[in-house]
């Protein structure tokens, strides 16, 4: 997290998902007001696996639960759609790569 841009090449089974939720959430919480987003081919894919990576990050570490804003209207979880406001004001998404949908 000390440079803006890394490039990195690891194997299966390497936890590639898990630690770049993780540094997110920590991006987050250490700069109030930010928005950062995950990506991936398909909305659902990218909320599947945003949903599921925080939730057990939220498990495995629950200051990270306390972190984030539950309150009704604040983060949502559905199919398609993710979206977790921290109490600073930060957010963090869930964006697709296409958008197959017209409009």
């Amino acid at each position: 997290m000390r440079y803006q841009y890394v490039y990195a090449v690891f194997p299966r089974a390497y936890s590639k998902s898990f630690l770049s939720v993780m540094a997110l959430m920590v991006r987050c919480i250490l700069y109030p007001g930010v928005h950062l987003f995950v990506t991936s081919g398909g909305k659902e894919q990218g909320a599947s696996i945003l949903h599921d990576k925080v939730n057990e990050i939220c498990d495995l570490i629950p200051s990270f639960k306390r972190e984030i804003d539950w309150g009704r209207g604040k983060s949502q979880e559905s199919k398609d759609k993710v979206r977790y406001v921290f109490k600073n004001g930060s957010v963090l998404d869930n964006l697709a790569a296409r958008e197959s949908t017209r409009g």
